[in-house]
């Protein structure tokens, strides 16, 4: 029992003994050690170095005579202060899987900081409006989920970036966006208030460029500016109109094959300003194999309906006119042909059918000799006289009585003498010659102009 009591009582004047001491480096670099009372500030003599132990729990290291603090342990909190740098040579672990604690690196501005906050599980960068807050100075930065900016520009001055998806603010809410060019002043530029994407190019180099597959709008178009197709064609389908309005004069060339205009169900209409001198001028060229050839049902004709219409070289003009068609050269018709108004032909004209003349039908004349042609006329005779038909060569004369026959005139006669054509009155012996005054005879001339 003894023996238990001296051995017990050896233990405690040795733990009581090393928890009354500790290190200190004095200043020759060799190892020490003092003894240390609760509350109290011990510095050696030599050196200045200060070792503070508060209640047995608070550590505190000073230097330059207890004036400065170098490095302090809280025993209530765990805290660590520290004035000068730390070295950390392994794995650095704030709080626990589940369980963490902000970590806040402040700058040498006031407000500025990189703080990671554990309750939002973000890392927040605060710092100087606009100066760069982080720096990537080698390497890359990759985001495996969405990247947003809420405020400010996303701003990329070199490098590449790659992003599957893009989208800036939100649906209602949007952001203006810029696409600069190497040309200052021009840039692509997305307008989020105007709701407008512009395009600020050169001019007359190209701004939008469609190297393959289509360019679709489902609205309209409408240019400001001139219009250059240099393709293989152009195809509009569409369920509206189409309008083209031009202040100039316009062209519509085929170097190779037709243009058709062809409405399905409606017409087709050509209106030009009355006041312009040759409102619809169709110009074709010499060499071409059919010239104006226009193919109509055999229902609908031709209907022409205003002025007067030349066809040829030639200048026809008229009392109104009103409906009138002028032929320069031989005006061919294989079908039917409604004339409202008068018909003035300097050529020939060639009449395979009939020739309906209001009700009645007429039916051609035909001459013996080309070029011949009839002229017939009235004119009071008394015996005798001479038909003024104005043809210098007649061939065939007849006449008829223009009024009731009676004793004194029954009946006339003619006499064809090279280009003359002499009327010749008698009674109802048919020899004795009338002197009837002013009888009038109807006669016809038959010859050459």
């Amino acid at each position: 029992m003894t023996n238990r009591i001296f051995a017990a009582a050896t233990v405690a004047v040795l733990l009581l003994a090393l928890l009354a001491s500790c290190v200190y480096p004095p200043i020759d670099g060799g190892v020490g050690t003092m003894a240390i009372e609760r509350g109290a500030l011990l510095c050696a003599t030599e050196d200045g170095n200060c070792v503070e132990s508060w209640n047995g729990a608070d550590i505190v290291m000073y230097s330059d005579d207890g004036s400065t603090q170098t490095f302090a342990v809280d025993g209530a909190t765990g805290a660590i202060d520290m004035e000068a740098g730390m070295a950390v040579g392994g794995e650095l672990v704030v709080g626990a899987d589940g369980t963490s604690h902000d970590v806040i690196f402040y700058s040498d501005t006031a407000g500025d900081y990189l703080r990671y906050d554990q309750s939002d599980e973000a890392l927040v960068i605060t710092g100087t409006n606009a100066a760069t807050a982080l720096n990537v100075t080698d390497g890359n930065v990759v985001v495996n989920d969405d990247l947003t900016v809420t405020a400010g520009a996303f701003d990329v001055t070199a490098g590449a970036t790659t992003v599957e998806a893009l989208s800036v603010g939100v649906a209602g809410t949007g952001a203006d966006v810029y696409f600069y060019s190497d040309t200052s002043g021009d840039h692509l530029f997305w307008d989020t208030s105007d709701e407008v994407l512009n395009i600020i190019g050169t001019n007359a180099q190209t701004a939008l460029n469609v190297s393959d597959g289509n360019f679709v709008v489902a609205d309209t178009i409408d240019a400001n500016g001139d219009i250059d197709l240099d393709g293989t064609g152009l195809d509009a389908d569409v369920t509206g109109a189409i309008s083209l309005d031009a202040d100039l004069a316009s062209n519509f060339n085929a170097a190779a094959g037709d243009i058709t205009v062809e409405a399905e169900t409606g017409s087709i209409v050509i209106k030009a300003d009355e006041a312009v001198a040759d409102a619809l001028y169709l110009d074709l060229d010499e060499d071409a194999a059919t010239g104006l050839d226009i193919d109509v049902g055999a229902t609908n004709g031709v209907s022409i309906d205003g002025g007067l219409v030349d066809i040829g070289t030639g200048t026809y003009a008229t009392a109104d006119g009103d409906k009138d068609l002028g032929v320069a050269g031989d005006l061919e018709v294989d079908g039917s042909t409604d004339l409202d108004g008068a018909l003035a032909v300097a050529g020939n004209v060639d009449v395979t059918g009939t020739l309906q003349y209001g009700a009645n039908d007429l039916y051609p004349i035909g001459f013996a000799s080309s070029g011949q042609q009839t002229v017939y006329g009235t004119t009071a005779i008394t015996g005798t006289a001479t038909a003024a038909h104005g043809l210098t060569t007649v061939t065939f004369c007849l006449c008829t009585l223009g009024k009731q026959q009676d004793a004194s005139t029954a009946g006339c006669s003619v006499v064809v003498s090279s280009n003359t054509c002499t009327l010749y009155t008698y009674e109802d012996d048919n020899t004795t010659q009338s002197t009837e005054t002013d009888v009038p005879v109807h006669w016809l001339v038959i010859g050459a102009p």
